[in-house]
């Protein structure tokens, strides 16, 4: 989670931002990157990177965002963790299909 004030902080922009959420895809093994960015009106950006298991853009759409098959995004309420429960199902569901 990338916290409003540590962004203002450091000064980091959304360019910044995007090379972050590519990050946990770097590790072995993991076919689903998640990253939460804090906006100013209280809603988090939800960037997601993907493998071939999972498509990105497909699971944005849900939450009325969009992308590129393994890199989307879309912006949501609720707490990071109600977040990651809602996008857990479908990411679990979308990768138990293939």
């Amino acid at each position: 989670l990338v916290r409003l004030q540590d962004r203002e902080r450091t000064g980091a922009d959304w360019d910044d931002l995007d090379s972050i959420a590519g990050l946990p895809r770097q590790i072995e093994g993991v076919e689903v990157g998640l990253t939460f960015s804090e906006l100013e009106n209280g809603s988090t950006k939800v960037s997601i990177r993907t493998t071939k298991q999972v498509d990105a853009a497909a699971i944005c759409r849900e939450f009325g965002g969009g992308g590129h098959v393994r890199a989307a995004g879309y912006t949501a309420k609720g707490s990071v963790y109600q977040i990651i429960n809602s996008i857990g199902e479908l990411i679990e569901k979308q990768y138990n299909a293939m």
